[in-house]
């Protein structure tokens, strides 16, 4: 009874000489219908229902579901990417790799905050909609077309997914939590969610759910946590460069058989000095290469200028 619970807090308080701010303190209460309930009392003070709260930097929903709490992570991907864009711009930086060292190191922390706890619950839909903030960011500072394949864009940039980060950082996490003393809150509560196995959502369920989608054994990478990074860049590539899809998708099946079969990540954009020469190359390698003269449209060759002229 929550009603019960805040007089018990106000006998506390007022026992241990300490005042509760009554305009920070909210009411949330876990709830999947629209149900109505009486207001809440705290010393005659009414206190306000909410139905969203952030504890820790993490909106927690009133449904218990990431929907919410995963959109207002993304516009903070996209503001700090933006933030970061016009900052560079203020400045004059153009040079490739202090732009991806900032993007790395202000813009993938925004999106990845408490990704330990959220990153196994979400959809893939919105993994793609978390991707697309790197994805801009390659394709905007490159000049590359938009529609160009992201795994071909992370090849050539010399970037990981962003998923892939928030499974590293997952993996970590769980690799700790394995290893604390039992009497650890984390570990308490680690042990007492394990008894809801038989739920058909939950945390463990959820993880156990993401690791098989990209076919990751958390025992064989818990026990080769020093390796954990390789692990799962491997295990990234070889899902996203499947040869059971390549043939449905022609850029990257292209890409794989011409510009680069082996699928090393590229490095000329690291070693290059000038702007303009990474920015040409990358275009020529991350072309569509479906322009006419490579696709023999135009097998009869144009008329000459001069000819054209005479012929008018």
């Amino acid at each position: 009874d929550l009603d019960k619970q805040l007089r018990l807090l106000k006998d506390f308080c007022s026992t241990m000489g300490m005042i509760v701010n009554t305009d920070k303190t909210k009411v949330m209460i876990i709830k999947s219908k629209k149900d109505t309930y009486a207001n809440f009392m705290y010393d005659n003070n009414n206190l306000e229902e909410v139905y969203s709260y952030k504890y820790l930097g993490i909106d927690i929903h009133h449904k218990l579901n990431w929907n919410h709490s995963i959109e207002k992570m993304i516009n903070g991907g996209w503001k700090a990417y933006f933030v970061l864009e016009n900052n560079c711009k203020a400045e004059n930086l153009v040079m490739w790799d202090k732009k991806k060292f900032l993007f790395k190191t202000l813009v993938t922390p925004v999106i990845l905050y408490g990704c330990e706890v959220w990153g196994c619950s979400i959809s893939r839909e919105s993994w793609r909609k978390i991707e697309q903030i790197q994805k801009r960011f390659i394709t905007y500072n490159l000049k590359i077309k938009s529609n160009t394949p992201y795994p071909i864009l992370l090849i050539e940039a010399g970037l990981s997914p962003i998923e892939s980060l928030a499974m590293i950082r997952f993996l970590l996490y769980k690799h700790k939590l394995n290893n604390i003393d039992d009497h650890r809150l984390p570990k308490l509560a680690l042990n007492s969610s394990q008894n809801h196995l038989r739920l058909n959502r939950g945390w463990h369920k959820d993880t156990r759910a993401w690791l098989n989608y990209w076919e990751i054994n958390e025992n064989d990478a818990l026990e080769n946590i020093n390796n954990i990074k390789d692990i799962v860049t491997s295990k990234f590539k070889e899902k996203m460069w499947c040869e059971k899809d390549l043939a449905a998708k022609r850029k990257l099946s292209y890409y794989k058989k011409v510009i680069n079969p082996t699928l090393e990540d590229q490095k000329y954009l690291s070693i290059l000095t000038s702007s303009k020469k990474k920015i040409n190359i990358a275009k020529i390698r991350m072309n569509s290469h479906e322009l006419h003269s490579e696709t023999c449209h135009w097998a009869v060759p144009k008329m000459l200028w001069m000819e054209w002229i005479y012929h008018i």
